[in-house]
C-alpha cells in the first residue's frame, strides 16, 4: 500500500500514498523487517519442503571485523528458493522510497545488500529476545512452528533443528497449510520483536489474524506490557498529513 500505492487493495491505496509523501518529505522513517524477505519470501508453495530440507551444521558468520569470524550450529538453507522478481523489485523500491530493514539475530542464508539495513541501536539483542520469547511463551510468534516441528518429528520417530520440521513425504495439505501460516505467524512475532527492540514509534499494519500475535487480544497485552502502539493505515496517513 505504501510502496505500490498504484497496486494497493481497494481502500487503502489513498493512505498508501499519503504515507509514502510523508516518507519522501522526511516527515516520518519506515521501517520493515527481515523475516518478510527470510521467512514470508518463500512462496506459500515452497515452504513444507524449504523447512524440511534444512539440517544443522557449523557455519562461519561473515562479520566487519576481518579477526573476529564466529562458527555457530546453524540450518542449512542451501535449498531456500530465490525470491519471485516481483518480491525482489518491491523490496528494492521499498529501500529506494528510504524504507529500512530491522534485521533480526537469527541465522539465515538469505544475504541482503549491507545498505538495506537500519543501524541496529544499543542493547537490540537483549530487547529483542525479551519480547520475542515472551511472544513465544503466550503460544504465538514462533510458537505455532515450533510446536509443528515436534509434532512432526515426533511421527517421524527422531529430532529436528530448531525452525524446521522433519522431512516427511506425507504431508496431508491440511498440514502444509498448517506449515503455511505458521511460517507467516513466526514471521509477525520477528515483526513485533524487532519494532519493539528498534524503539520505533508507531507499528502500522493492516493483519489481525486469528489466535496471532497481532489479533486483538496479542496487541491489548502488547501495548500494555511492551507499550507499543499499533496504528491502522488511515489513522498514520491522517497523522503525517495534519
Amino acid at each position: 500500500s505504501v510502496v505500490w500505492p498504484e497496486t494497493a487493495q481497494r481502500g487503502t491505496e489513498t493512505s498508501g500514498a499519503k504515507i509514502q509523501a510523508a516518507i519522501k518529505a522526511g516527515r516520518i522513517t519506515g521501517f520493515i523487517c527481515e523475516s518478510v524477505a527470510s521467512m514470508e519470501g518463500v512462496n506459500k508453495k515452497d515452504r513444507a519442503e524449504f523447512l524440511s530440507k534444512q539440517t544443522v551444521r557449523p557455519r562461519v558468520i561473515k562479520t566487519d571485523d576481518p579477526d573476529f569470524s564466529p562458527i555457530v550450529m546453524a540450518p542449512d538453507q542451501s535449498a531456500r528458493p530465490p525470491l519471485s522478481p516481483k518480491f525482489e523489485d518491491r523490496l528494492k523500491a521499498a529501500v529506494q522510497l528510504g524504507i529500512q530493514v530491522m534485521m533480526i539475530p537469527l541465522y539465515t542464508e538469505l544475504e541482503l545488500p549491507t545498505s538495506f539495513f537500519a543501524k541496529e541501536p544499543e542493547d537490540f539483542i537483549e530487547k529483542y529476545d525479551r519480547v520475542e520469547f515472551a511472544i513465544r511463551k503466550r503460544g504465538v510468534g514462533r510458537a505455532p512452528l515450533e510446536k509443528l516441528g515436534h509434532e512432526f518429528a515426533m511421527r517421524a520417530g527422531g529430532t529436528h533443528a530448531v525452525g524446521t520440521i522433519p522431512d516427511l513425504p506425507d504431508y496431508t495439505v491440511e498440514e502444509q497449510n498448517k506449515i503455511k501460516k505458521a511460517v507467516a505467524e513466526a514471521s509477525d512475532g520477528d515483526v513485533v520483536a524487532a519494532h519493539f527492540a528498534f524503539g520505533n514509534d508507531l507499528f502500522c499494519s493492516e493483519d489481525f489474524g486469528k489466535r496471532s500475535v497481532l489479533d486483538d487480544d496479542s496487541r491489548a497485552w502488547l501495548t500494555e506490557v511492551f507499550g507499543i502502539r499499533f496504528v491502522m493505515l488511515a489513522e498514520l496517513a491522517a497523522m503525517v498529513t495534519a
